[in-house]
């Protein structure tokens, strides 16, 4: 995969970690990064509040939901885990 593609999940599950763990400088760090690589404000807006991804492309809401299970949960359940396999 492109390294530039690959930042789009990469930002948006960074966001979504540093937002599970209240790591507000990361939170803030990572938005501006976003916004540099085009990211729209309001799918950086819905990871913030940790609102479903269902409605971002797939590899993003995968890589989202891998973030929020394992900051959450210490663990991230068989079916996110062969997702994010198959997917990347």
């Amino acid at each position: 995969m492109d390294e530039t593609l690959m930042m789009r999940p990469y930002l948006r599950s960074t966001i979504a970690a540093a937002t599970e763990l209240q790591c507000t400088y990361e939170v803030a760090a990572h938005k501006a990064i976003a916004k540099q690589q085009g990211i729209p404000d309001a799918q950086v807006a819905l990871v913030e509040l940790g609102a479903p991804a269902d409605e971002l492309p797939k590899e993003i809401a995968i890589a989202i939901a891998y973030a929020r299970e394992l900051v959450s949960a210490n663990r991230v359940s068989k079916q996110t885990f062969n997702a994010t396999l198959t997917e990347f």
